[in-house]
């Protein structure tokens, strides 16, 4: 999670809360089934308001994501076992 998404909790926006802190999407109370890395674009997003982020950006945290959670190599190809 970035550095302003920590410091902050939740975030209302009309019938959407998002809880930094337990990594939800809640709507109209009722939690919002997402995966971590949909959760971290969102909140990459939402740390970014009146912003306009690059694609480029957008892949950086992805692949990143995807290199820590999943064993990726730096080129984004999943690494086979050896033997």
């Amino acid at each position: 999670m970035s550095d302003a998404a920590s410091s902050r909790e939740l975030l209302c926006s009309g019938v959407f809360e998002l809880d930094f802190r337990r990594e939800e999407l809640r709507r109209q109370g009722l939690r919002i089934r997402l995966q971590e890395q949909p959760f971290q674009v969102l909140a990459m997003l939402l740390d970014h308001p009146d912003e306009l982020l690059t694609r480029e950006e957008l892949r950086l945290l992805v692949g990143i994501l995807e290199r820590t959670q999943h064993g990726y190599t730096i080129d984004g190809y999943e690494s086979q076992p050896t033997g």
